[in-house]
């Protein structure tokens, strides 16, 4: 069957915080470490924002998006809950929290249909989402009949696309993206075997770098340049890359009024900006050495806190040792992001546009 358009999308990940009234400033601990003094990175507008000790918990699962925390974890482990996609999706119906990163589109339902309390307030990850071919189809083509896994469900983002576009039903669904690489690997899922499954990076390099007849078959940001813009979508301009991971906050800490608070969630937001920053335009080597220093404190353990080990992680944010040559290939975005655009212009994929509500009044403030 002959494929006549492409375009993937895959979502990433989550995280949470709760609010507190005090803050306390502490030495930022990323120029704390005279390595992360010594690496260059590029002039941004968050370059010298000090970060102050974290007064909200947050929660963010395993994987990609828990990079942008990475100032936290030596500082302020005790607010900071790293898990499964599951626990961070339940959090949207706590009283525990009062910030999650999650999945962009499933958030947009479950705040704007389910009523869950919380805002967005930045899109943290747009574009990380790649096919990977098992090397158990005979014909190399993706298409109806061959053995599909992604992750997630029918309603995210990605999956929409394959079944949109490619006219694609059988899909099995895993619960992360961890899964998916493991299945990845095995070219099996359910005794069953495998002819393409949907991955997100860091788990790429992992499956790449475990198994070597396994190959990327589609960069899926690329392919849904190349189909939205064949599309018009846009007006026309085509999308450069879908949103994936988003900030949200409770609204009760969006209401809050007191300048103390204020503070703590600005200062929050930026600190994500500020290693979104390095992980976009220095190859993540303030992130990698702040990572280096805990672990090799005793702190905590890559496999254990981001799910995958620090070899692979350094590999993937450095452009020069990237397995698959891309450069941000984790997806980090730190501007403003016209999250609005994509709902209402991204064609058949069917979605509507958010409820005003839906947006914190922090939402793409301060973002270039």
């Amino acid at each position: 069957m002959k494929i006549k358009n492409l375009f993937i999308a895959s979502a990433a990940a989550v995280l949470c915080l709760t609010s507190c009234n005090e803050t306390t400033s502490i030495e930022n601990s990323l120029s704390d470490n005279s390595s992360l003094e010594n690496s260059t990175s590029e002039t941004s507008s968050q370059t010298n924002v000090e970060q102050e000790k974290l007064t909200f918990k947050a929660i963010c699962p395993k994987g990609a998006p828990g990079l942008a925390l990475t100032s936290y974890l030596s500082t302020d482990p005790e607010q900071v809950e790293l898990g499964t996609p599951l626990m961070t999706k339940n959090a949207f119906f706590s009283e525990d929290y009062d910030a999650i990163i999650f999945d962009a589109t499933t958030a947009n339902t479950l705040i704007d249909v389910k009523k869950a309390k919380f805002k967005l307030a930045s899109i943290i990850t747009a574009g990380n989402a790649f096919v990977l071919a098992t090397g158990n189809d005979d014909n190399t083509t993706m298409e109806e009949g061959d053995s599909i896994v992604s992750f997630g469900n029918a309603s995210s983002v990605w999956n929409r696309v394959l079944q949109n576009d490619f006219s694609i039903t059988n899909i099995s669904y895993l619960g992360s993206a961890a899964l998916a690489a493991s299945t990845a690997i095995t070219g099996i899922n359910e005794g069953e075997s495998v002819d393409y499954v949907v991955v997100a990076e860091p788990y790429v390099t992992k499956v790449l770098t475990t198994n070597t007849d396994v190959s990327v078959k589609y960069n899926l940001r690329e392919e849904w340049a190349k189909y939205s813009k064949a599309q018009g979508l846009n007006d026309g301009n085509g999308f450069t890359d879908f949103p994936q991971a988003g900030l949200f906050i409770s609204d009760r800490l969006d209401a809050a009024t007191d300048q103390t608070t204020i503070n703590n969630i600005e200062n929050f937001i930026s600190i994500i900006n500020k290693n979104a920053d390095d992980l976009i335009d220095n190859d993540g080597k303030n992130v990698m050495a702040q990572i280096t220093k805990d672990t090799d404190k005793g702190l905590y353990t890559t496999d254990e806190t981001f799910g995958i080990d620090k070899d692979i992680l350094a590999t993937v944010v450095d452009s020069n040792k990237s397995v698959i040559g891309v450069k941000n290939a984790l997806a980090f975005n730190s501007s403003s992001y016209d999250y609005d655009g994509f709902m209402t212009k991204s064609g058949s994929l069917g979605y509507t546009k958010p409820l005003d509500t839906f947006y914190s009044h922090y939402f793409n403030a301060n973002q270039d």
